[in-house]
């Protein structure tokens, strides 16, 4: 249901000649509609794959695959959505397909079938994050990174975070090029699944872990040494919301602020390794604010840039 409302405000907006969506990510995102409609809902019986813990993970990877920014930030309008519980229904599926946008989707291509046969084999190849030529060192990025990170124990108990990470980095305002000239700004999105205790008081009335979505954004700085060497070394730093679905940690808030320090390197020009130290806290917005500190260990890859 809302990637049928997005595609309706994106239609009724080309009727302005300005349009949300680019011709592309059109293309990508009714091509995701028609496939999975006529997979998990003709071929295969997997509705049920909906209510899965990991489906928005899997719907976020798809999206950053593509390689297009609006098409991912579709995708975090439905996980969004879904997290904020905006529709009765708790399957995922419901918020990224229906059977109106299936008949979209199957219309679309038919009618590019018949136009151009050659597009809809390209098209299947849109959501392989292509890896073409080296892209300067200096250059604009996008990159995609995989986390790992764990709190550090207290009687709170321990949370674990498995995150992906979308970010575009390398903007360069004058107000840090002046004064540092290997030094970039960047904002990253993150969608993390966190098992946590359930109760106030970790495990000490043996209760169970729980399972929580998270959402959040990062405005960071990032210095690198040595730009144009093989391994460059890189330290970064920043700060940014964080939402969930249930309260990090338990009894406390569902907004919190997530700052963070990294140190790592970029081997060659495409491959990251991370270490980061974060903290979270609902900065005294909620009832309770005891904080959390994670350690992390992140991995990525450019995937796109100018």
């Amino acid at each position: 249901m809302i990637t049928l409302l997005v595609l309706i405000v994106d239609a009724i907006a080309m009727i302005f000649r300005r349009p949300l969506l680019h011709r592309e990510d059109r293309r990508i995102i009714l091509g995701f509609a028609g496939t999975l409609a006529l997979v998990l809902f003709v071929l295969i019986d997997s509705y049920a794959g909906g209510f899965s813990r990991f489906a928005p993970l899997v719907l976020a990877a798809l999206a950053i695959a593509t390689r297009k920014p609006r098409t991912a930030l579709v995708a975090l309008v439905v996980i969004v959505a879904f997290d904020l519980h905006l529709l009765r229904s708790r399957n995922l599926l419901d918020y990224a397909v229906n059977p109106l946008v299936a008949v979209w989707a199957i219309v679309y291509w038919i009618s590019i079938a018949f136009r151009r046969p050659r597009a809809l084999a390209a098209m299947l190849l849109c959501s392989l994050p292509l890896l073409a030529e080296e892209p300067p060192v200096n250059a604009r990025a996008t990159n995609l990174y995989l986390g790992y990170a764990k709190s550090q124990p207290n009687w709170h108990g321990q949370a674990t975070f498995r995150s992906i990470s979308l970010e575009w980095a390398g903007f360069a305002p004058r107000l840090l090029t002046n004064h540092f000239a290997n030094t970039r700004a960047g904002i990253g999105l993150t969608y993390s699944d966190v098992v946590q205790p359930r109760s106030w008081f970790g495990h000490t009335y043996g209760d169970p872990d729980d399972h929580v979505r998270a959402e959040w954004a990062l405005f960071f700085v990032r210095h690198r040494w040595r730009r144009d060497a093989r391994v460059s070394p890189l330290l970064d730093f920043g700060t940014g919301p964080m939402w969930s679905n249930r309260r990090i940690p338990a009894a406390t808030y569902r907004l919190n602020f997530h700052s963070q320090l990294g140190l790592g390197a970029t081997i060659g020009s495409r491959l990251h390794v991370l270490y980061r130290f974060s903290h979270i806290s609902n900065g005294e917005f909620g009832p309770r604010n005891p904080g959390m500190n994670l350690h992390s260990m992140w991995v990525g890859m450019r995937i796109g840039g100018k």
